[in-house]
């Protein structure tokens, strides 16, 4: 079950303490908290079927025994404990009982289920849910729904991060989804196969009712940052059993008693956390943690995609994260012609072009740079696809490469090339210091004053100012990112902005096609405001200009009496396919950041023939008029059967709490004839890997 909600919803007033949690030893120093939910024996009369729940609670219970949860800061809520009231009286008591560097674990098992959204801010129209004791699966409004929705924890929970502070965390369990497709096993389903209620937006014009609150957010936050009050909450991680659009089955394990052979169910995260718990390594990261337990649920339930979200790379039940470098993961290792070869979990849209020199190292390295030692093997990538890199070891291997962590140890550019054009003024032992910088850089061509290549001129220029290098954008005169200052690693920052901007031009001119994925994206302009129960709404009829050329044209906007300017994004699969999407914005100052999905390890699923907005939550920050660069903005959608993970093309680290790159997710770009030149060599990836769509808006000076 899919809750991003849980990551975004910070501003609930506390509620009035109902459930008494033991007091620890010792008030003042850190401490390990659980709350622990089973629902297995639902009522005949609410419609959900009898679960193995149960069983879960001494696997999850003993588990965190193993990573240091004293018994009595554990607490177990079951069956007809577990109503709606009694769990959100047993979150009130454990924020009271957590202070500033705890570590909280939140653990639901039981039914999930999709309900009618009734705040606009869901794609598919659907709340997710999960279902407490006293839950029905009959329709029912807000008022008398006992289910706990996304949005509800949301609160909740943004209120225990903000008790547990940046020192502590907040980690999520949820061994329960909503169902997608027909049984494949004869085990229960956790999950009701019937969503409650029409999606909203039935009508499917893709805007909501005046009626439904369009944001509910705080206004105060900026376009591509976090909101003020971030650095002040504990990081938080959501696993989920399974991925949106997938079934949630329990696991039977058999074994033997008396000698016979018996089987027991039990919730399949919860039995794959029960073991991997039992072997966590100090140090480990969330991230490598996850990588253990996907490998373990692909044994117990392999028609199921667990799910991780939230910051990956903090120390497993720490609020301490480390810098991790982005890699990829191995999909096959095998040998053609005597050759080892290894194929990758990534492809040209993730940046992983010909010619890459990568190697292969432990899971949960956070860099080769501070390998524990060397790397398990290396190689050279020989072919690669937008999604998918064939690799040609150096020599073979005795080391398992299956479940290894692959980085790019030098980078390899394919058709990429950006034309530098070198500033007359600048100096000869700077020309020569950057002439080695070209010489390593296929990618990166200097021109000089004249024609290269038959490129008249560079799509950037490159001059020095006082201390300090500038690259301008030639056409539209922007600056590329702030000046250089001079040091030690000048040029190294000089060839990662110039590579930064480059495949900003790539990810322009790819064009992906798709016989049964055919997807639109559309830009609704309107102006937010707070009605008079201070939510947050949207007035699309407010008139935004277009420019001669048909884009729309906006100035930087500030809030006035009839609200704040800004947009959404609406999105439609006119094709027959279910589609997981992305949406990237290329900026003109050559920056690539992702809208959506906005969290880390999130993804979007377009069911075939859906027309929905983009939720303003999931884009939060997009929905205002940027203040500067002023150009041109490219929002390109991709529409792929499997999601892309797009982090080592970002450039804005600012959407995630983590020191790391954001990770996780889908994609951008499309824009034929990009406006900052031409590139020698066309792209032509492969037929039906996905469909992409573009939007261009342009922003100017008042």
């Amino acid at each position: 079950m899919r809750c991003l909600a849980l990551l975004l919803a910070v501003l609930a007033a506390p509620a009035a303490l109902a459930v008494a949690l033991p007091p620890s030893a010792a008030p003042d120093a850190p401490t390990k908290r659980a709350l622990v939910v089973a629902v297995a024996d639902y009522p005949d009369a609410s419609g959900y079927s009898d679960l193995n729940a149960d069983n879960d609670v001494p696997l999850i219970v003993q588990a965190l025994g193993s990573q240091g949860f004293a018994e009595d800061d554990i607490v177990v809520l079951q069956d007809a404990a577990a109503t709606r009231t009694g769990i959100l009286d047993a979150l009130d008591a454990l924020i009271t009982a957590s202070g500033p560097g705890d570590v909280v674990v939140l653990h639901y098992s039981g039914h999930g289920v999709r309900i009618s959204d009734d705040d606009g801010d869901e794609l598919d129209g659907y709340d997710e849910a999960l279902a407490p004791y006293d839950a029905v699966t009959a329709p029912l409004d807000r008022a008398t729904a006992t289910h706990l929705r996304d949005d509800d924890l949301g609160a909740v929970l943004g209120r225990l991060r903000r008790n547990v502070g940046p020192t502590g965390s907040v980690t999520v369990w949820l061994d329960a989804c909503y169902s997608g497709t027909a049984t494949r096993s004869d085990a229960p389903q956790r999950g009701h196969p019937t969503p409650i209620g029409p999606p909203a937006d039935a009508d499917g014009d893709g805007v909501p009712d005046e009626a439904t609150p369009l944001l509910d957010a705080p206004s105060s936050r900026t376009r591509g940052a976090p909101a003020a009050d971030d650095a002040a909450l504990a990081p938080i991680v959501v696993l989920s059993a399974a991925s949106p659009n997938e079934p949630n089955w329990e696991y039977k394990h058999f074994y033997t008693e008396g000698g016979r052979r018996r089987a027991k169910l039990y919730g399949s995260l919860s039995y794959a956390l029960s073991q991997a718990l039992r072997e966590v390594e100090p140090g480990e990261t969330v991230r490598a943690f996850f990588d253990r337990l996907a490998v373990r649920m692909s044994t117990l339930a392999a028609q199921q995609t667990p799910q991780a979200e939230g910051t990956l790379d903090a120390l497993l039940f720490s609020g301490q994260t480390v810098t991790q470098t982005p890699f990829y993961r191995v999909r096959t290792v095998g040998e053609a012609a005597d050759v080892a070869t290894a194929t990758l979990d990534g492809g040209t849209l993730n940046g992983l072009l010909a010619d890459a020199q990568v190697a292969f190292y432990p899971r949960g390295t956070p860099s080769p740079d501070d390998a524990d030692g060397p790397p398990l093997a290396t190689g050279r990538v020989t072919q690669a696809t937008p999604t998918e890199a064939t690799v040609t070891l150096d020599a073979p291997s005795d080391n398992a490469l299956g479940d290894a962590w692959v980085f790019v140890t030098a980078p390899g550019f394919g058709p990429l090339r950006l034309y530098v054009e070198l500033d007359p003024t600048l100096d000869a032992y700077t020309r020569a210091d950057l002439a080695l910088v070209f010489e390593d850089t296929p990618a990166l061509v200097a021109v000089e004053d004249g024609e290269t290549g038959g490129q008249t001129g560079g799509q950037v220029r490159l001059a020095q100012e006082g201390n300090a290098f500038v690259l301008t954008a030639t056409q539209s005169g922007i600056p590329i990112g702030d000046p250089i200052p001079a040091g030690p690693t000048a040029l190294r920052d000089v060839q990662q902005r110039l590579l930064g901007y480059a495949r900003n031009a790539y990810l322009k001119q790819v064009e992906l096609t798709h016989d049964g994925i055919d997807v639109t994206l559309e830009l609704v302009p309107g102006r937010f405001y707070r009605d008079a129960q201070s939510v947050w709404r949207m007035d699309t009829s407010a008139a935004v200009a277009k420019n001669a050329g048909g884009l729309w044209q906006f100035t930087p906007a500030v809030e006035d009496a009839g609200g704040t300017p800004g947009f959404v994004f609406r999105l439609h699969n006119r094709g027959d396919t279910d589609a997981h999407v992305a949406l990237l914005e290329l900026y003109p100052d050559g920056r690539v950041e992702q809208i959506a999905p906005a969290v880390e390890g999130g993804e979007y699923l377009l069911t075939a023939g859906q027309t929905k907005l983009l939720s303003v939550e999931e884009a939060l920050g997009h929905a205002r008029i940027p203040e500067a660069p002023f150009g041109t903005y490219v929002f390109k959608l991709f529409a792929t059967e499997q999601p892309i993970d797009f982090t080592p093309v970002l450039t804005d680290l600012a959407r995630t709490r983590s020191a790391s790159p954001p990770s996780g997710g889908p994609l951008d770009a499309l824009m034929a004839g990009a406006h900052y030149g031409t590139r020698s060599g066309g792209l032509a990836p492969p037929p039906q890997t996905g469909a992409t769509a573009t939007l261009v808006m342009e922003v100017v000076e008042e």
